[in-house]
């Protein structure tokens, strides 16, 4: 009788013992794959928002390339002789479907931060901003030049008009075409500058987001590519 007693209690302990074990470790391995779990999603997160925000630069990058090129060839022509003497006003048209503006989340902006290249944040952190004033720069000077256009008496010959001013109607409108050539300078110079910026960012972008979040993504312009 003792012995079975004991027999019985060692066998219990023994029992209880190795359920033990095993609710431990099948304890653990759930708590290691909802860890992986929650690894899993917590990179699908950032590859999401590094996505997003590649996507972004592209999308300024290329709207900048397309003003400034639009530029290029509008103020090319004072170098031709048929317009050797008009002024850049004359020359530069309005860009038809301007695009829409660009915003960073917070979400994309802090992904980036953690990857800690605080050059490229601060390089980037601004783009959204100097994509939407150009944007804005290009619609003041559309409504400039049709405001100047509708002061402007023209004898049409075709799609080309003449225009012909007194004295007086021309010391009224001068300071105003000056001015319209003034900003279509400046916006000429700031294209060719944020272009060229925004060229250098979205390579540096694409680069680390391809070596800390393994995107596998190849940035390359198709406009440079076409030239």
């Amino acid at each position: 009788m003792p012995n079975e007693f004991w027999a019985a209690i060692v066998g219990a302990v023994i029992g209880a013992i190795a359920g033990g074990i095993m609710a431990y470790y099948i304890q653990l391995k759930a708590l290691r794959a909802s860890s992986e779990n929650r690894e899993k999603d917590s990179k699908e997160r950032k590859m999401a928002l590094g996505y997003a925000l590649l996507f972004k630069m592209v999308r300024i990058h290329t709207t900048i390339k397309h003003m400034q090129i639009h530029m290029t060839e509008c103020l090319g022509k004072l170098q031709e002789e048929e317009y050797a003497e008009w002024e850049p006003w004359q020359v530069t048209l309005p860009v038809a479907n301007l695009a829409e503006s660009i915003h960073f989340s917070t979400d994309e902006m802090a992904m980036l931060l953690a990857l800690k290249d605080d050059d490229l944040f601060n390089d980037l952190s601004s783009f959204d901003v100097i994509h939407n004033s150009t944007i804005e720069l290009f619609r003041t000077f559309s409504n400039s030049r049709i405001s100047l256009l509708a002061m402007l008496p023209a004898n049409m010959d075709g799609m080309v008009g003449e225009i012909r001013l007194s004295q007086e109607q021309a010391m009224y409108v001068r300071p105003k075409m000056v001015e319209l050539n003034s900003l279509i300078l400046s916006i000429n110079e700031r294209c060719i500058q944020d272009e060229q910026a925004a060229w250098n960012v979205l390579g540096k972008l694409n680069e680390i987001l391809n070596d800390k979040l393994e995107l596998a993504v190849s940035v390359a312009s198709k406009l440079e590519a076409d030239a």
